[in-house]
């Protein structure tokens, strides 16, 4: 009956629906939902990515990619799908090193120019 009060127009005009006078009524304070939001916060683990290339070591595979074969690296060249399909030396650079994925760079700094960036300013630090 209160659920039901609710989800008419009130005097100030607005409505409420069933469902979530329901809601309120059954966790008044929200601490059931904030508890369940923070358990299901809790068992999320980090993509395997991030823990596999954490964002330093990204940035020391592009500046051996660099020093290595003179160019930055971009995502076609860090793309398994993209050099088989250019193939030749492509190829070969994809399978020879260990790098990461592509999608594991714009990940971590949304862009390769970004990620570029980035190693020639921890370059320019002396971190290598």
């Amino acid at each position: 009956m209160i659920a039901h009060a609710m989800s008419t127009s009130s005097s100030d005009g607005s409505s409420v629906s069933s469902a979530t006078a329901r809601r309120y009524l059954a966790d008044p304070s929200g601490v059931r939902n904030r508890e369940s939001e923070q358990r299901i916060r809790d068992s999320k683990r980090p993509p395997e990515a991030t823990l596999k290339w954490p964002a330093v070591l990204v940035l020391e595979r592009i500046l051996e990619w660099q020093a290595l074969y003179g160019a930055w690296p971009n995502g076609y060249d860090w793309t398994r799908t993209h050099a088989v399909r250019r193939g030749g030396e492509h190829l070969t650079r994809w399978s020879t090193g260990h790098w990461p994925d592509a999608q594991t760079v714009r990940r971590l700094y949304y862009t390769f120019p970004l990620a570029v960036a980035a190693a020639r300013r921890y370059r320019g630090r002396g971190a290598c």
